[in-house]
C-alpha cells in the first residue's frame, strides 16, 4: 500500500501525439487488468475491474518536461495550443538578461512582441490576447541576451478562430 497526501502525484504520464488535439477531443488511458497493477480505495481494498481514465481536452507544444527545469537553458511553451482568443506563455531563463519574446507569421513578419525587457533569472507565465491574429501557424521566439551571449528557443503556435 502507498499513502499519498492530498495533491501528491501517484505517477506522471507523458504523451506525444502525431497530430494536435482539438477542443473537445479526448484520449482515454485504461489501466489494464494485470496482477502487478491494482487500484484500491482509501481502505486499501482492491477495486475489482477498476478503470483509470484520463481525458485531455487541450494540448501543448513546447520543450520536453520538466518544462521549466533549471538546467542552464531557456525554456518556452504555450497553452492552449491551438488557441483562439488568448494563449498563455510560460518560460524559464537561467540567468539575468535582456529578454525578448516575438511572434512571427509564416512569411517571417513580426506580428507581436509581448516581452522586451531586462529580467532576472526565473520562471515567468503570462497570458496574451491573440484576438488580432488571423487563423494560422506562427512561430514564437524567446531570446535571452546577456554579456555578449544569446540563447534562443522557438515553438510553433497555432491560432484558430
Amino acid at each position: 500500500p502507498m499513502v499519498l497526501a492530498e495533491g501528491d502525484a501517484l505517477f506522471t504520464l507523458t504523451l506525444r501525439t502525431t497530430t494536435a488535439l482539438t477542443n473537445g477531443e479526448s484520449i482515454n488511458f485504461v489501466m489494464a487488468n494485470d496482477p502487478v497493477i491494482e487500484l484500491a480505495d482509501g481502505n486499501n481494498e482492491v477495486i475489482p475491474a477498476a478503470v483509470l481514465t484520463i481525458n485531455t481536452i487541450e494540448s501543448t507544444v513546447g520543450i520536453e518536461q520538466p518544462m521549466l527545469a533549471d538546467d542552464g537553458n531557456i525554456g518556452l511553451m504555450n497553452y492552449p495550443n491551438p488557441f483562439s482568443s488568448h494563449t498563455t506563455f510560460a518560460y524559464h531563463i537561467p540567468v539575468d538578461g535582456k529578454v525578448v519574446l516575438e511572434v512571427y507569421d509564416l512569411l517571417g513578419r513580426k506580428v507581436a512582441e509581448p516581452v522586451n525587457e531586462t529580467q532576472t533569472a526565473g520562471d515567468y507565465t503570462f497570458t496574451v490576447d491573440t484576438g488580432d491574429l488571423r487563423p494560422g501557424v506562427y512561430t514564437a521566439t524567446l531570446r535571452l541576451t546577456t554579456q555578449g551571449a544569446t540563447m534562443t528557443r522557438s515553438v510553433k503556435i497555432v491560432s484558430q478562430k
